[in-house]
């Protein structure tokens, strides 16, 4: 037997330690090789590892004494200075087991299984006694939803081991809850909450709080990004998005994705089976009341819909208002007391939220049941009273106004930028400097007083572009390609009016929209970069025109996503164009970054094969159609609005002239999108995909556009399809 002491096991903790070593009770157990058969995961283990995990291990077993027999051939040594330095919680422990507080009542927990068939058949009495229309149609999903939420709390409580003093039937109850009565993977379940129970609020642990490409939350994480600049979103806004891209998402598209890639990656065909069976159920039901499973498939996804506001509301409360950093390896009672709050209690407010409002007592003691958790409070209350460690609770309203609250908090400490200079940038990106100049003026404050010219060579170059009349606007040159356009379009539709709608004619006159759509496209990149005339008022009137008569988008979207990219190209967390790391990784080094640390999920080995399905197939005709409405609803650009609206009122007004339905225009228009999605890939990601990406390393606009980009062959052929994007570099 090895001997530890406190110090040296703490070594095992860091990330490139090749031994696994925890300890419990004092003595030291080698789980390297057991890692990857616990059942709650590798990853929850090993972020225990070089630390005291005692309680972690008591608090998240009820069967100790099993646990502990296969634990046996993996003890290895003992600390010899192990001191017990949370007696006043390990004692309250005794106490909870000795009174009865742990004891099981199977009763309790069956009549809440009890209301939720009563919502269930609730909502089909409504739909079959007053028939279909929409308020039985919101009444139901209503109906639906609390069942659905109660019964979300009840497979908790199966899942916590806490219904039943058997293992097992806790185990089957959980399968048939989460399974048949709420559609999702157990499995899937436990590996994730039983992460979140080990490290809450613990950034790299946590799954729950692991949303920073879309979220940024506490008070560190929102500093270290904003100061590195990573990231793509508009975190200071990020309290209003989150009515968007937060619980409107979670339910209904994520969780379900989550579960499907889990259950089929571990293979889990009796998960499959229990989530099958809550489908078949659902849709057999009512589809009775519905002429077609649209109408069933709708009444679904917005019981999801308010399900997961309901779900995110009860849960989040208690944690994202909480301190959220990277792992102290505290204490398993001053972690939980770190991160978790209590809502007050009362009948309402434990029923409705599934008696979480005790978040505090639940993460400190999971597998107590939580008719228990009203008599152990006042002790957990005493304890932190005794040691000056806060205990927040607050009324059920406040708790979840603290949510939108904490977000905007965040959003806005990532607001915090790093100065660098940026002489070159400004110059590159403004043709009216005089004009800006004159703006910036009453915010000048103060001058580098060992300021130095160090890229002479480059800024006498742009003097040598200036007077030699480099930048002068021929604006007949970019007329023709807007005529160019008009002619294409004119093409179309000659051809579906002579020879009517067949697939030949459908491919061509597609084909033709494409090219149309992809020179509208240069040219209005033309328009937005001020190159087409020398006003500048002009210009933009022209790039709105363009950009959203022409092509159906938001002129001020493509400013704002645009320059971004501009400014600082392939940088990660500055540059949209590069932001998709949950989907593609990009470049040398956050590849192995991300491997190392084993984020993401996507299997990135193979995202050279589904790039075909995810790249070109979802850029335009999905993702930049969203990003284009959620950008000009929030700005509230009704100009912006106006034009893109002209856009599809003029496509579907002359091609509806063609097909038997709207739905065939819109067939027409997706199939162009789709094709000119590939085009507009191919153009713009050659220059940049193959190049340098990597954090920002504060290089010199020379340099860095220089690493970032590259050229591909003039020519005319080559100019024309790429609206000479193929000279990128001298562009950028």
């Amino acid at each position: 037997m090895e001997k530890f002491t406190t110090e040296s096991i703490k070594e095992y903790s860091k990330k490139d330690s090749k031994r696994k070593l925890i300890v419990i009770h004092g003595k030291v157990y080698d789980v390297t090789t057991f890692m990857h058969r616990h059942p709650g995961g590798a990853k929850l283990l090993g972020s225990y590892s070089g630390e005291d995990a005692t309680d972690a291990f008591v608090a998240l077993h009820n069967d100790k004494a099993l646990v502990e027999k296969y634990m046996k051939p993996l003890e290895c040594g003992v600390v010899v200075d192990y001191e017990d330095n949370l007696r006043d919680f390990r004692e309250l422990r005794k106490v909870a087991e000795t009174s009865g507080w742990f004891a099981t009542k199977p009763f309790f927990f069956f009549k809440y299984l009890v209301q939720c068939w009563l919502f269930e058949l609730a909502a089909v009495f409504i739909l079959w006694h007053w028939g279909v229309n929409l308020l039985t149609f919101v009444a139901a999903a209503l109906l639906l939803c609390t069942a659905q939420a109660q019964a979300g709390w009840a497979q908790h409580d199966y899942g916590h081991l806490s219904v039943f003093n058997s293992r097992r039937l806790n185990h089957i109850g959980h399968e048939l809850v989460v399974g048949h009565l709420k559609g999702a993977s157990s499995h899937w379940w436990n590996f994730r909450h039983f992460l979140h129970h080990s490290k809450p609020n613990v950034v790299g642990t946590d799954p729950d709080i692991g949303v920073p490409y879309v979220f940024l939350l506490g008070d560190k994480m929102p500093k270290e990004w904003g100061q590195k600049k990573r990231g793509f979103m508009p975190y200071n806004w990020q309290h209003d998005y989150f009515w968007l891209l937060g619980p409107p998402m979670l339910l209904p598209l994520y969780f379900h994705f989550e579960n499907v890639y889990f259950t089929l990656k571990r293979r889990n065909l009796r998960d499959l089976m229990w989530t099958v069976s809550f489908f078949a159920k659902f849709f057999y039901v009512f589809n009775h009341f519905f002429s077609s499973w649209w109408g069933t498939f709708a009444l679904y996804m917005f019981t999801r819909y308010l399900e997961s506001h309901w779900f995110v509301a009860c849960t989040q409360m208690s944690h994202i208002p909480m301190d959220i950093d990277r792992d102290q390896r505290r204490d398993w009672f001053s972690m939980q007391l770190k991160a978790t709050m209590n809502a007050e209690g009362g009948s309402f407010n434990d029923w409705f939220t599934g008696h979480l409002n005790y978040q505090i007592e639940h993460h400190l003691f999971p597998t107590m049941p939580r008719h228990s958790y009203p008599l152990v409070q006042p002790h957990v209350k005493r304890i932190c009273s005794k040691h000056g460690i806060p205990y927040v609770e607050k009324p059920l309203g406040t708790a979840f106004a603290d949510i939108i609250r904490s977000l905007k908090k965040s959003g806005e400490l990532c607001a915090l930028r790093t100065g660098i200079a940026c002489l070159d940038a400004f110059v590159a990106l403004h043709n009216d400097k005089a004009l800006v100049e004159k703006y910036m003026k009453p915010l000048e404050c103060g001058v580098v007083v060992d300021y130095e010219d160090n890229l002479r060579d480059f800024r006498e170059l742009r003097k040598v572009a200036e007077t030699s009349g480099w930048f002068a606007t021929k604006p007949f040159f970019f007329f023709k390609y807007l005529v160019q356009c008009w002619l294409f379009e004119l093409a179309a539709v000659f051809i579906l009016w002579h020879w009517g709608v067949n697939l030949l004619t459908f491919v061509a006159a597609a084909l033709l929209l494409c090219t149309a759509q992809a020179q509208a496209g240069w040219a209005q990149h033309d328009y937005g970069h001020l190159s087409v005339f020398n006003s500048r008022r002009l210009n933009h009137i022209g790039h709105e025109l363009v950009v959203g008569h022409l092509k159906g988008a938001s002129s001020h979207w493509w400013n704002f996503r645009h320059f971004l990219h501009h400014s600082k190209p392939n940088v990660v967390g500055t540059d949209p164009d590069i932001g998709v790391p949950y989907v593609f990784l990009l470049g040398d080094k956050m590849p192995k970054e991300w491997g190392q640390k084993k984020r993401g999920f996507m299997p990135y080995n193979w995202q050279h094969d589904y790039f075909w399905l995810l790249g070109p197939p979802m850029l335009l005709p999905l993702y930049f159609h969203f990003e284009n409405v959620y950008f000009t609803l929030k700005r509230r650009n009704l100009r912006d609005l106006m034009w893109t609206v002209s856009f599809f009122a003029k496509f579907f007004y002359v091609f509806n002239h063609f097909f038997s339905s709207w739905w065939g225009t819109f067939a027409l228009y997706m199939f162009t999108r789709y094709l000119e999605s590939h085009w507009f890939v191919a153009c713009t990601q050659m220059s940049h995909i193959p190049m340098d990406i990597d954090r920002d390393q504060r290089r010199d606009w020379f340099s860095m556009q220089l690493k970032a980009t590259m050229n591909a062959e003039g020519g005319s052929f080559n100019d024309w399809f790429t609206g000479h994007l193929n000279y990128q570099i001298e562009h950028q």
